[in-house]
């Protein structure tokens, strides 16, 4: 048993480096140059319901240091909250193509890619930009993330995105997993097998790549659209690329309830199209290890110097990615809640193989192995 749980915490901790070394070859990385080459582009996104400082956010995407490019909203019904938030962004920006579009029939599972895919036919440019609502950008970003397409075999680019504005504890827990173990993991992912999947706070395709594998309609009953969209595009032979753009997400106000939601659908979704990975995932989980055995050994010394080793360089991953690299505010907090984080993933780890179902947008829906998604009819 002893022999077991320092080889688990032993491999995390290797890991935890590795991790960290890729964290940090990226952010050596040097911005794309400034170039005259602009292509027009069609911004889509799609809206349900308010986020945090929605306006604000919009905004961000309406002050773009870029020519030519047209922003579309698309909602599922005029009742919506954020239309006369829209409304009041195309009278804020009379010289802009913006355009709000109502999109109330749609078949797919998925609704947001129902909702992308009729915005797409409304797109005008050959270049698509989608993103999430609750995102903000810098006036740079459409230049950055469309740098990449000067070279034909480009299909997708793509960025991470870091979590901004944690209002509570919940919510300070999801940045902690975002910043923590999502982020890392994209960068080990891109520097051992290439990058192969898109990352839904932003996604820039071409419209020849969509076209090539059957347009959004082909993944509206899946809802890991993100990972299927950028897979399918690797696969008919395009190249994604990640930009050294970071965006932020404005966090919501969450409680614990929404968090453990929020955060199993992400478990369930990663476990359905993944399966091997995430079953290996388990083996990050150093700390967690590293606790138990303290635990199990009756606090011995050895198990007081497995939990300083592999959570002391747990510590420094926290402390550089969100410090250093990062910049974001509130260390401390970040650090106090550290060991937290660690149970409640592995836990949410766990809990992932106890069931199928999960709730997205206030509804259920029940996961098939291959990412297929059915809705589940409240019974009444």
């Amino acid at each position: 048993m002893t022999v077991l749980f320092i080889g688990l915490a032993g491999f995390a901790t290797l890991y935890y480096l590795f991790a960290l070394w890729c964290v940090h070859s990226f952010f050596s990385l040097k911005p794309s140059r400034p170039s005259d080459w602009a292509p027009p582009v069609s911004i889509l996104k799609p809206v349900k319901g308010l986020d945090e400082e929605a306006f604000e956010n919009f905004v961000s995407f309406c002050s773009q240091d870029y020519t030519a490019y047209q922003v579309l909203f698309g909602v599922e019904s005029k009742e919506d909250p954020a239309v006369p938030i829209i409304q009041r962004l195309i009278q804020t920006f009379p010289k802009l193509d913006i355009q709000l579009i109502v999109v109330e029939s749609i078949r797919a599972a998925n609704q947001k890619i129902g909702v992308l895919a009729a915005l797409t036919h409304r797109a005008r440019h050959d270049l698509l930009v989608i993103c999430d609502s609750d995102i903000r950008v810098p006036p740079n970003y459409l230049k950055e993330i469309v740098a990449p397409f000067q070279e034909p075999k480009i299909g997708m680019s793509t960025c991470l995105y870091r979590a901004h504005g944690a209002k509570n504890i919940p919510a300070l827990l999801e940045s902690l997993i975002i910043h923590l173990d999502f982020l890392p993991a994209v960068l080990v992912a891109e520097r051992l097998e290439g990058l192969r999947f898109g990352l839904g706070a932003t996604m820039a395709i071409r419209r020849s790549a969509l076209i090539s594998i059957g347009g959004f309609e082909k993944i509206g009953d899946y809802l890991a659209d993100d990972y299927l969209l950028g897979n399918r595009i690797h696969q008919a032979g395009y190249r994604i690329v990640l930009s050294t753009l970071i965006v932020d997400i404005i966090q919501q106000r969450l409680g614990m309830a929404g968090f453990l939601k929020h955060q199993l659908r992400w478990a369930r979704t990663y476990k359905a199209c993944r399966p091997k990975g995430y079953f290996a995932s388990i083996l990050t989980h150093g700390v967690f290890f590293s606790m138990a055995y303290l635990l199990i050994s009756d606090f011995s010394p050895l198990g007081w110097l497995l939990l300083s080793g592999t959570g002391g360089v747990r510590l420094l991953m926290a402390a550089l990615i969100s410090g250093y690299y990062l910049r974001e505010r509130g260390l401390l907090a970040t650090l106090i809640l550290l060991p937290v984080k660690e149970i409640l993933s592995t836990g949410i780890w766990g809990l992932a193989f106890l069931g199928n179902k999960v709730t997205w947008k206030e509804k259920t829906f029940r996961l098939e192995r291959n990412g297929r998604m059915t809705r589940v009819e409240r019974s009444s």
